[in-house]
């Protein structure tokens, strides 16, 4: 997967009971394609709509762009929308927002930096934020447990309503929460390669019939991956269960060594999405959440 792209997961319109379901992570892309285009250091108004477009055509597909046009030019408002949110943030934390490239490989802040927005001072002396912390607090916004649940029928309806940081010390644990979310979603964090579960029967690794049974995913009526924890089975991310889903779409194949690997990273991705979930949701930075 290219760097700097948060994964999004192709799923079926099915939902869970316990947790609303939030279509967002094509925004969080559009967020990374505005980035993307301000490293260019000439970006215009124009040279943001095909980012846009293609956010619209994914939340409201069939929609032409004269039908755009009439509702007023829904592109310009979401990036109006935007700049503002990072205009308010800013103002309301007392901090500077910096308009500045990001190195996903590095994961860091790009150009040069000067030592008192570095990685090692505490985030509590920074002076800025960038459009990635900025992306990274959102994101953690997004897979806060209470806030789904308060707005879950607003959230089928309409785009998710970001509330404001507090202040800098919420904000700060909000994006470092959200940072780590997002290292597991692209599969980039170091802690995936610490399995919690083993595949120990040896076979032909075809896929045939899948189920879940005591802590047990079977592929088959021999082979099974063992350890896996219930939450990470059935823990939705967006709109399916991917530890679900990847079987189903491999169901009639041969798992080889690497397929093995990568699904027992993926339940470690969704453990700790879990337990990072549950990290987020002890921020108290909303009132009543």
């Amino acid at each position: 997967m290219p760097s700097g792209r948060v994964p999004t997961i192709e799923c079926p319109q099915s939902f869970p009971d316990q947790i609303a379901p939030i279509h967002f992570m094509t925004i969080a892309e559009y967020l990374l394609s505005l980035n993307a285009q301000y490293r260019l250091g000439d970006a215009a108004e124009q040279t943001l709509r095909g980012g846009l477009q293609d956010l619209l055509d994914s939340v409201a597909p069939g929609i032409s762009e004269l039908e755009r046009q009439a509702c007023g030019e829904p592109d310009g408002l979401c990036s109006a929308a935007f700049l503002d949110f990072s205009a308010q943030t800013a103002r309301g934390l007392g901090l500077a927002f910096l308009q500045e490239p990001f190195d996903s490989d590095q994961d860091d802040r790009g150009g040069e930096v000067c030592f008192a927005e570095s990685k090692e001072v505490r985030p509590e002396y920074r002076q800025t934020f960038t459009l990635i912390d900025l992306l990274d607090y959102i994101y953690a916004v997004m897979y806060r447990p209470s806030y789904r649940e308060t707005y879950e029928e607003l959230l089928k309806l309409d785009f998710p309503s970001v509330p404001y940081p507090n202040d800098a010390e919420q904000f700060w644990k909000m994006a470092a929460l959200g940072r780590e979310l997002r290292r597991l979603h692209l599969m980039e964090s170091p802690s995936l390669s610490q399995y919690v579960t083993q595949y120990p029967v040896g076979g032909e690794n075809e896929v045939k019939k899948i189920r879940f049974e005591d802590g047990r995913v079977y592929i088959n009526s021999d082979q099974y991956f063992d350890f896996v924890p219930a939450i990470a089975w059935s823990l939705y991310i967006g709109r399916c269960q991917p530890a679900q889903k990847w079987l189903k779409d491999r169901k009639g194949q041969i798992l080889n060594f690497e397929d093995i690997m990568r699904y027992q990273r993926i339940i470690k991705a969704l453990t700790e999405t879990y337990r990072v979930m549950k990290e987020i949701d002890r921020v108290g930075f909303m009132e009543g959440g």
